[in-house]
């Protein structure tokens, strides 16, 4: 198994991710079984004990559990890759192409999930994601995903889509012509630069970035990287705001 994962951004940019180590992604799993049991005992111990002709129909208890058997899926699907347990040990899913994790690469995970771990009481997932080249379970390996340690300190939507001032002036009216991966691209750039201005490959990065947008998006402008970098993603956010 490789100790990290290089996925190439839509802006030519190689981002480096550290793949998930067992340990992180059993205590993950063991923090989610963990939520599931205690709302399980929460539902037969509280809810029908309160409530007890809920219990009697089958059809009913099976959509109290419902939210049980379909955690994970939810729980990654509107996550963005994450569970709970994932969230707190700082872990998530994301393909290997690195375009943008779907509800279809989600529930190849979760349907094989059944072989991985119910039925091999998780001896074919464990085996699998130390024996695989990326880290990955049976339902990675269909998926084509992996699990990898989450650097950021906040979520790429809380980096990228910071508010801008209700009079805000776009600069440039061609950032709309950006897509999301580009401007998560800049986003985490632009993250790392405001910790460690003297990181040099971020900054060659941070060059390549600027002229590939610059490139796709005819802009021509003698301003510094950082500076148009952090203007096109203020007038993306300004201008996705108003769509």
């Amino acid at each position: 198994m490789l100790n990290s994962l290089i996925i190439r951004t839509p802006t030519g940019v190689d981002l480096e991710f550290e793949f998930a180590g067992l340990g992180d992604r059993l205590l993950a799993f063991l923090i989610d079984l963990l939520i599931q049991v205690a709302y399980i005992l929460v539902v037969v111990f509280v809810l029908f004990e309160a409530v007890p002709d809920i219990g009697n129909s089958l059809a009913i208890r099976s959509l109290f559990f419902l939210p049980v058997m379909l955690y994970s899926l939810l729980l990654e699907t509107f996550m963005n890759g994450q569970s709970l347990g994932k969230q707190a040990r700082k872990i998530r899913v994301v393909r290997l192409d690195g375009k943008q994790i779907n509800f279809g690469h989600l529930i190849l995970r979760w349907l094989l999930r059944l072989v991985d771990i119910l039925i091999s009481q998780g001896s074919v997932a464990v085996l699998s994601i130390v024996s695989t080249r990326f880290g990955q379970r049976l339902g990675d390996l269909a998926a084509g995903t992996t699990v990898v340690k989450d650097k950021k300190e906040q979520s790429l939507e809380h980096t990228l889509f910071r508010e801008v001032d209700e009079n805000y002036e776009v600069s440039f009216p061609q950032a709309s012509g950006m897509n999301g991966e580009e401007a998560e691209t800049i986003a985490l750039l632009l993250r790392e630069l405001e910790t460690d201005r003297s990181n040099y490959d971020m900054m060659r990065l941070t060059g390549i970035a600027r002229e590939r947008l610059c490139e796709k998006l005819n802009i021509q402008s003698e301003e510094k990287d950082i500076p148009l970098l952090r203007r096109l993603l203020n007038d993306y956010n300004h201008l996705s705001s108003l769509a």
